[in-house]
């Protein structure tokens, strides 16, 4: 899901408390989007 940084913790804190502790993987996606590697 796309969280907005200010409700981060809290939305962490909620899938831990559903589905276990460390079940939720805070991403974070670089701005410059897809970039092809030669």
């Amino acid at each position: 899901a796309f969280v907005p940084n200010d409700l981060v913790n809290a939305y962490r804190s909620e899938m831990d408390r559903i589905f276990g502790q460390n079940s939720c993987y805070i991403m974070t996606i670089r701005p410059f989007g897809g970039i092809e590697i030669k």
